[in-house]
């Protein structure tokens, strides 16, 4: 904020004390009001501290109200108590009422009421002196990103302030200072178990967050990110410590370093972020497609594509058991999850394969059979080595991704008695994963003949052995 440089000074009256003036700095210059003493004190005329801080006051025979942008506040003549909304603040002195409209306050008016009534900053620099400042606008935007053992919740601060996390009972807070936060909240949904909602707290001067913690909260932790600079609060379950001989359910990983994690870039083509591939692990990541409102294919009411991905999902789980490899779902439940969410928990899980499960549609009621896609290639160097841009992390891996596109059109159609082929195209869920990853549609809901297998709990069930049968092939 630029101050003008202006000087300007009000003619003390008559009985006026000069000795303990009040400096006080707005926009418009820097203005002097001169105290009146009484009964020994110094006071100062509350008419011309309104005028200045743009406070409307409104009497009614003994009581006063000053009234500000952000409230308003009570104060009897004789009494040093002010109110405020439902609490009551405590002056040096009385509020002293010389005549009508003619109402005097002690000093210490300025540092405790007059912030409260601001959409300002106003803040006692030196003795005796003060500054008014309009607060510049502050966009904050946060994502949200639900990981296997955690939410990671990203600020994201137009411009860098002062950012301040702490744990409160039921939530942990994040405050901004020295700019007032527009919130742009997330339309991402949070993972009730963890977070059941953020609030944002408009009565703070700046602006501040509070992240309602969920019936599994454990602990959270806090990173910054550059390029730009941004703050994430991760809210954390508690850790798996065990787990039974050959279970093959959602497993969660332990909690790993800021600088492991893949975060999706910010949005549209503002910029193109960059991410540090992690090295391949064990791991094959599972991925239901749609949840929630996003049905998928809906031929009919009791036809929804979200359900039969789950299913299949169970199915593919519920074969693997007994084996070594660590299996990851990317939901569990009836939620949608955004397509840079789930290739997100594929990175974060180190995957050696992603396998995204959705089943086709269309108005022509011939078309059935599997069809498996992989990612269309890009043609764009890819720079560093080791740092490659969001869009792009899937282009390392295509020869690997169209062979576990190959055995599994294979062995689906085998099972269809199709001979459908693979299809190449951009697919947002595929172009971000630093590992084999391919899009399976298993069928045609649209198509009677496929409808039958689908609905059938046998033929369910060798899809996923089809599946299974495919990742163990690959994977040795």
């Amino acid at each position: 904020m630029v101050l003008l440089g202006v000087w300007l000074c009000l003619q003390p009256s008559v009985g006026e004390a000069a000795a303990q003036q009040l400096e006080i700095e707005v926009p418009r210059g820097t203005q002097t009001i001169r105290s009146r003493t009484h009964e020994g004190r110094a006071y100062y005329r509350l008419s011309q501290i309104a005028q200045l801080l743009e406070l409307t006051l409104v009497e009614r025979g003994g009581l006063l109200e000053a009234r500000g942008s952000r409230g308003v506040v009570q104060m009897t003549a004789g009494r040093p108590l002010v109110r405020y909304q439902q609490q009551y603040l405590l002056l040096s002195d009385p509020v002293w009422r010389r005549s009508s409209g003619e109402w005097y306050v002690p000093e210490d008016f300025l540092a405790k009421v007059a912030p409260l009534l601001l959409e300002a900053k106003f803040e006692r620099i030196a003795d005796r002196r003060y500054q008014l400042q309009s607060l510049v606008e502050n966009r904050v935007q946060l994502q949200v990103v639900n990981y296997p053992d955690h939410v990671a919740i990203i600020f994201i601060p137009s411009r860098r302030a002062p950012i301040r996390v702490q744990e409160l009972t039921g939530a942990i807070r994040v405050s901004f200072g020295d700019f007032r936060v527009v919130p742009s909240l997330p339309r991402t949904p949070l993972d009730p178990e963890l977070v059941q909602r953020i609030r944002f707290d408009s009565e703070d001067l700046f602006g501040s967050f509070d992240i309602i913690k969920g019936g599994s909260y454990h602990s959270y932790r806090e990173y910054d990110l550059s390029d730009p600079w941004r703050k994430v609060v991760g809210i954390y379950r508690a850790p798996i410590t065990t787990s039974a001989p050959g279970a093959a359910t959602v497993l969660q990983p332990t909690p790993r370093s800021v600088t492991e994690l893949a975060f999706p870039p910010l949005g549209g083509d503002e910029i193109a972020k960059e991410f540090e591939p992690p090295p391949s692990g064990t791991a094959v990541t599972i991925d239901p497609g749609h949840g929630g409102e996003n049905y998928g294919v809906r031929p009919s009411q009791e036809l929804l594509e979200k359900n039969f991905t789950q299913k299949l999902a169970e199915e593919i789980v519920r074969q693997m058991k007994g084996n070594r490899i660590q299996l990851y779902t990317t939901r569990t439940r009836d939620i949608n999850l955004s397509a840079q969410q789930r290739s997100s928990l594929a990175n974060f899980n180190r995957s050696k394969a992603f396998v995204s499960l959705h089943f086709g549609g269309s108005h022509e009621e011939s078309l059935r059979g599997p069809v498996v896609y992989v990612q269309e290639p890009i043609d764009e160097p890819l720079g560093s080595p080791r740092l490659v841009p969001w869009a792009l992390g899937q282009q390392r891996y295509m020869t690997r991704s169209r062979r576990l596109a190959e055995i599994l059109q294979q062995k689906l159609n085998a099972l269809f008695g199709t001979d459908n082929s693979i299809v190449e195209a951009p697919l947002a869920v595929l172009a971000p994963v630093t590992a084999p990853a391919v899009l399976v549609e298993a069928g045609f809901l649209t198509n009677p003949r496929d409808q039958e297998i689908l609905r059938s709990p046998d033929g369910m069930a060798e899809i996923g052995r089809a599946v299974v049968d495919s990742l163990q092939e690959f994977l040795r």
